[in-house]
C-alpha cells in the first residue's frame, strides 16, 4: 500500500506542475462523486459551507452540525490511512488527516478524541518530546482505515464556536482544498436560492497613477419573486464615468438557520460577462486574498458577504473565470444599459438582480481631490517611510493596489488604561488591508532600562483599547512585524501570567478524573507552560477559550491517597514567567 501511495503522489505532483493555476475548475486530482461517504451517521446539516468569507481567510471546508453535542462517531470518508495527527489549542484543535489512494486527503477538525490506538500513539509522542501540542505524521502503514470505520469522535476543540465537525477534501500533493459540495461528493439538501441584500457603486478615479475610490453609494433592492431582484428607487441607476459594483449577499440551506457563503458571483453588462468568480478550491498560501475578494471596510464585523465585482492589481487568487477590464465599468455613452448580477450557491440555486444603468447625474461627480505632496506606495515595489519618530517598511505586493501614503500623529484615547511610552502614530488607513506584513518601528530612546525587555508595539483598536502587536526594543527603537495598518504606540508587558489552581491546596483527588489550572495573561498572551508531578513531566492539554489546562489521570493506575507535588511554570509572549508549587492527594 505504501509503495502504491508513493507512486500516486509522484503522479499528482507531475500533474500539479502542468496544471494551469488560472483555471479554477482545473484539478490536479479530481475527486469524484460516489468515492466518499458522509463522515457522520447524522443528518447532513451544515453550519458553514466552503469558501465563506472570514477574517483574513476563506473557510477551507464545511462545518457539519452535531446537534450541539460532542462524542458522535466520526467515520472515514473513504479507504486510506491516517497520515497526520494534530493536537493544538487553536486552529482545528484535535484533527486527523486521512490520505486516500485517489490522491486526495480528507481532514476532520475540532475533534474531542481519537480512537484508543491513535490516542496511545499521540500520548507516547507527547511524553517522549515533553510537549503539550503536536503535529505528527505516523506513516502509511501504521493506521490503515476502511470507509465508514470510526476514526474519532466529534468535539469542540480549538478555535470552535460550538460543537461541530469541520470537514475538508484536499489534493494530497499540493494540499489545495476543494469544494466538496460544488463537486457533489455527497448530497446536502438545499433548494433555497441565495439572497441579494444590497448593491453598492464605487466611483474610481486615477490621481498620479493611484486608483482612488469614492465612498460606497448603496442601492436598495427588493425581491420581486423567488430568486429575482430589482432596484427600489429608480428604474435606471445613474453611475459615474468609471467605477465598479459591489454586492452584499447571504445564503441558507434547508433545515438550518445558519448563514452561508456564495459559491459563484457573476456580473453581465448588455449580455456580456464582465466578472465571474467561483469558489472551486484554493491553496492556503492564497487564502488571505479574501481581503481583496471582499470589500474590506464593509466586510469587517459583518455576517453577510460583500463581494467586490472588480479585480485589484495585486489580487492573484486563481478563482476568477472571467474578468473583463478588471471589472471596471466605463460606459461609452449616456444611453441605458442592461446589467445583471447572478449569485449561485454550491447546489446550483441562483438569484438574479436585473437593473439598468447609464452614465450621468450625481454618479459622475469627481471622486477625491489630489494631494500633490503625498508620497505614493507603489503596490508592486517596496516602500520605506521614516519621519517623526516612526519607521515603516512595506514590502512589494503587501497592498492590493497603490495608495497615497498617510502617516500622522494620533491621540491616545482616554479609554486606554495601560501605560504608553511613546506618541501614537497612524500609518495608512485601517480600512486598507495588508496582504503581507509591514515592519513598523517607533522611537523609544527614553524608555527606562527596566521596561526594555518587555517593550512591544501595541495597536489602538477602533474600540479604544490596546492590542498586543509584538516586537522588541533595540538601540532606542521598538520594532515589530504587523499585519494591520492603523495606529500604533509603544507599550510594555512586565507582568507575569496568572495561575489559578482549580483545586484547594492539599485536596484529596482520589475520586477525581482530572486536575486542572486556569492560566491567563493580561497582554502578550500565554506562550508556553510546563508542568511536572513529583518531578516528572506530565501532559496538560490547553483549552484557549476557557484558559484551562487539564491533566487526565490514568484510569489504570489506582488512587491510593498518596501525596503528590505539582509544579507549573507559565511563560507569556514577552518572556515573563509565573510559577506555582502545590500538593494534592491521589
Amino acid at each position: 500500500m505504501k509503495k502504491l501511495f508513493s507512486i500516486q503522489i509522484v503522479a499528482a505532483v507531475l500533474i500539479c506542475c502542468l496544471w494551469s493555476a488560472g483555471s479554477p475548475a482545473a484539478f490536479a486530482v479530481k475527486p469524484e462523486p460516489g468515492y466518499y461517504r458522509f463522515p457522520l451517521d447524522m443528518p447532513a446539516l451544515l453550519s458553514a459551507n466552503f469558501g465563506e468569507v472570514r477574517a483574513n481567510h476563506l473557510h477551507s471546508g464545511i462545518d457539519i452540525k452535531t446537534g450541539g453535542t460532542v462524542e458522535h462517531p466520526v467515520l472515514a470518508a473513504a479507504d486510506g490511512y491516517i497520515a497526520r495527527v494534530v493536537l493544538n489549542p487553536s486552529g482545528f484543535g484535535r484533527a486527523l488527516y486521512v490520505a486516500h489512494p485517489n490522491g486526495t486527503t480528507t481532514v476532520y477538525g475540532h475533534l474531542d478524541r481519537f480512537t484508543p490506538a491513535v490516542e496511545r500513539y499521540l500520548r507516547d509522542e507527547l511524553y517522549r518530546r515533553e510537549r503539550w501540542k503536536a503535529d505528527l505524521f505516523p506513516g502509511a502503514g501504521r493506521f490503515p482505515v476502511r470507509q465508514g470505520e470510526v476514526i474519532a469522535y466529534s468535539g469542540n476543540s480549538g478555535f470552535s464556536m460550538g460543537p461541530h465537525l469541520h470537514f475538508e477534501v484536499r489534493e494530497t500533493a499540493s494540499q489545495r482544498t476543494v469544494n466538496p459540495l460544488a463537486l457533489r461528493l455527497f448530497p446536502v439538501k438545499d433548494d433555497l436560492p441565495p439572497r441579494i441584500v444590497k448593491l453598492y457603486w464605487f466611483g474610481v478615479d486615477t490621481l498620479r497613477g493611484v486608483p482612488v475610490h469614492s465612498e460606497p453609494r448603496p442601492v436598495a433592492l427588493r425581491e420581486c419573486g423567488p430568486g429575482r431582484y430589482r432596484t427600489v428607487d429608480t428604474a435606471v441607476l445613474e453611475v459615474g464615468s468609471r467605477g465598479y459594483f459591489a454586492v452584499e449577499t447571504t445564503d441558507r440551506k434547508n433545515g438550518t438557520a445558519n448563514t452561508m457563503g456564495a459559491y459563484r458571483v457573476t456580473l453581465r453588462l448588455d449580455g456580456r460577462t464582465l466578472f465571474d468568480l467561483s469558489k472551486d478550491g484554493f491553496l492556503f498560501s492564497n487564502t488571505r486574498y479574501v481581503n481583496s475578494v471582499s470589500v474590506y471596510p464593509l466586510q469587517r464585523g459583518a455576517r453577510n458577504e460583500f463581494y467586490r465585482l472588480a479585480l485589484q492589481t495585486n489580487n492573484f487568487l486563481p478563482s476568477y473565470r472571467t474578468v473583463h477590464n478588471r471589472g471596471l465599468i466605463a460606459l461609452p455613452d449616456t444611453l441605458p444599459h442592461a446589467a445583471e448580477i447572478e449569485i449561485e450557491d454550491d447546489n446550483g440555486n441562483r438569484s438574479r438582480l436585473s437593473f439598468r444603468i447609464r452614465r450621468g447625474g450625481s454618479g459622475a461627480l469627481s471622486v477625491f481631490p489630489a494631494d500633490s505632496a503625498a508620497r505614493i506606495v507603489d503596490c508592486r515595489r517596496p516602500f520605506t517611510g521614516d519621519r517623526d519618530g516612526m519607521r515603516v517598511s512595506i514590502p512589494a505586493r503587501a497592498l492590493y493596489e497603490s495608495v497615497f501614503y498617510r502617516q500622522e500623529s494620533a491621540e491616545i484615547p482616554a479609554s486606554v488604561r495601560r501605560p504608553v511610552y511613546s506618541p501614537a502614530f497612524t500609518f495608512l488607513s485601517p480600512d486598507i488591508p495588508l496582504h503581507r506584513s509591514a515592519t513598523v518601528g517607533l522611537r523609544a530612546d527614553g524608555l527606562p532600562a527596566s521596561l526594555r525587555a518587555g517593550a512591544c508595539l501595541a495597536r489602538i483598536t477602533p474600540k479604544g483599547t490596546l492590542s498586543y502587536a509584538g516586537g522588541s526594543w533595540k538601540e532606542g527603537w521598538v520594532t515589530a512585524s504587523v499585519r494591520e495598518a492603523g495606529t500604533y504606540c509603544v507599550a510594555a508587558d512586565t507582568v507575569p501570567p496568572r495561575i489559578a489552581p482549580a483545586f484547594r491546596e492539599g485536596a484529596d483527588l482520589r475520586r477525581a478524573t482530572e486536575v486542572s489550572f486556569v492560566i491567563s495573561d493580561d497582554f502578550s498572551g500565554v506562550a508556553d507552560f510546563r508542568a511536572t508531578v513529583d518531578g516528572r513531566w506530565e501532559l496538560f492539554e490547553y483549552d484557549v477559550r476557557s484558559r484551562r489546562i487539564t491533566h487526565r489521570f490514568d484510569p489504570s493506575r489506582p488512587a491510593t491517597g498518596a501525596r503528590h507535588c505539582v509544579t507549573l511554570e507559565v511563560t507569556d509572549g514577552k518572556g515573563n514567567k509565573a510559577r506555582y508549587e502545590g500538593v494534592f492527594l491521589r
